[in-house]
């Protein structure tokens, strides 16, 4: 899965739909119209918290925007918890060790080590690795769905 083209896609899809201009998106969401343009070309994958701030413009799931659901149906989601504490649930829920999610996840236990203290949150393709760890979704990953 191309998680640039499928964003850059679904974003363009949602403008569109929704009758917002590039300019009228930074508007809305304070992300820089040279970045916005950047997305919108496939060129640049947006930060978590960028992508976060298009899903609830748009009223869809993380997911929905990264193409891997189909679903764009409007719901409600949670205001997302520190990730260094979703992750600790995230391993606790599913009786997994920090050692066999960097094995089998491919994550090294440096970066690991920053999300669990705080001091990084992980890259949009590094949520999609660990929804497709723990067999769950993007927002369940980082905690807007329950």
């Amino acid at each position: 899965m191309n998680i640039l083209a499928n964003f850059s896609e679904r974003l363009n899809d949602l403008l569109s739909e929704n009758g917002y201009t590039t300019k009228s998106l930074h508007e809305k969401t304070g992300i820089p119209v040279s970045v916005i343009n950047k997305y919108r070309n496939g060129t640049v994958a947006p930060s978590v918290e960028a992508a976060l701030r298009l899903a609830e413009l748009f009223c869809c799931s993380l997911d929905y925007l990264l193409g891997r659901k189909e679903d764009s149906r409007v719901r409600s989601f949670h205001a997302c918890p520190p990730f260094g504490e979703r992750l600790i649930f995230l391993l606790q829920e599913n009786h997994c060790s920090q050692y066999k999610l960097c094995k089998d996840a491919n994550i090294s236990s440096s970066v690991l080590r920053h999300w669990l203290n705080g001091t990084h949150v992980p890259s949009l393709d590094n949520v999609v690795k660990l929804a497709d760890f723990f067999g769950c979704s993007a927002d369940y990953v980082l905690g807007r769905e329950k």
